[in-house]
């Protein structure tokens, strides 16, 4: 008997539950592959080779990828849901830019947002980012500059930030505590305690 051309693949199995990422991990290698993001919740059958991915759902193929062998993330853009889908065609670079128009401080958050985000979570990221420039739509150039000022000064890297610090407008306090000098003390003067 002839021998086959290409050397039999020893196909492995696995049985997994997707999760709501919508990317199942291959534990050997570290690594996660996209799957259609309808399935989260669903149970697949993993099948992979030495060198390929593949992914069964009720005996049907719904996801192929090429093994790869390094920790990370492999996504398909037409495994993605709508809203992750649009924050994929973003470019960092271009919500970057958005930010330099608001100002130099809400230029630097959301690179520093962008920079501290992994790939899996650029979509998140990105949001976040988005939210910020949104902003600027109700508070002014001026204030939102100052409120990314104080978010990067409490290392506090996100939109939720941003937005409570304008909220609250903590943004507008001096940033020097009053120093005790500044008025004459008197008894009837109450403590900090009081504005608490």
């Amino acid at each position: 008997g002839n021998l086959p051309l290409s050397r039999y693949e020893l196909k492995e199995f696995r049985s997994l539950k997707v999760p709501s990422n919508y990317h199942i991990e291959l534990r050997e290698d570290n690594h996660f592959y996209s799957i259609p993001w309808q399935l989260r919740g669903k149970r697949i059958m993993l099948v992979y080779t030495q060198s390929t991915v593949e992914v069964y759902h009720q005996n049907m193929r719904v996801a192929f990828h090429q093994r790869e062998r390094k920790r990370g993330y492999t996504t398909l853009k037409e495994h993605m849901p709508p809203q992750h889908r649009f924050y994929a065609e973003l470019s960092p670079e271009e919500v970057v830019s958005q930010g330099g128009k608001i100002g130099e401080e809400v230029k630097v958050l959301i690179e520093k947002i962008l920079r501290y985000s992994s790939t899996r979570q650029r979509h998140q990221a990105l949001r976040s980012c988005l939210g910020i420039i949104d902003l600027s739509r109700h508070y002014d150039k001026e204030r939102l500059n100052r409120a990314c000022r104080r978010a990067l000064e409490f290392h506090v890297f996100s939109y939720k930030a941003v937005r409570n610090i304008l909220e609250k407008g903590l943004d507008r306090l001096k940033e020097e505590p009053l120093s005790s000098k500044s008025y004459p003390v008197h008894s009837n003067i109450r403590g900090g305690s009081y504005f608490k």
